[in-house]
């Protein structure tokens, strides 16, 4: 009789448990690894908006020079912080992120850009960057600079 009773509590609590479980639905969460699924249809490159078509020209033949000099300036720059070398190197900066841009706008893909990655962020570390001086005045950069300004206002 005793075996019974155990064998019956613990039935009881087995039942009582799970009830107090949301009657054992445990669904498990989705894998971490898997990509996510497009939304949307027809021509959409997987991202869910649609593809622009090109309405303009490509300036990666002028982003490529541009960007290869901001790099080398920068490397010119952190063996010689003066004025005229941060000045250049963002020069160089704002004029491949403006060819970016453009090349952005019209339609075309930036992302096989040469350093295209490296570029951004070195344009975001040489902004936070402080330099002395009176880098600001140099003509090349105000021109670069304006330019720049004056694409990031069109949209």
């Amino acid at each position: 009789m005793k075996k019974a009773t155990c064998i019956a509590l613990a039935f009881a609590l087995a039942v009582l448990f799970t009830a107090s479980c949301g009657g054992g639905t445990y669904q498990a969460p989705p894998k971490a690894n898997e990509r996510p699924k497009a939304t949307g249809g027809g021509d959409t490159g997987g991202s869910g908006v649609p593809k622009k078509e090109p309405t303009g020209p490509s300036y990666s033949k002028d982003y490529e020079p541009e960007a290869k000099a901001a790099l080398t300036a920068w490397d010119t720059w952190a063996k010689e912080k003066t004025p005229a070398n941060y000045a250049k190197v963002g020069t160089h900066l704002y004029n491949a992120m403006r060819y970016k841009i453009m090349t952005d706008r019209n339609g075309h893909s930036t992302g096989n850009f040469y350093k295209v990655n490296e570029v951004g962020r070195l344009f975001t570390d040489w902004k936070k960057t402080f330099q002395t001086g009176d880098w600001e005045s140099d003509a090349d950069y105000k021109e670069a600079k304006h330019a720049y300004n004056e694409v990031q206002q069109e949209q």
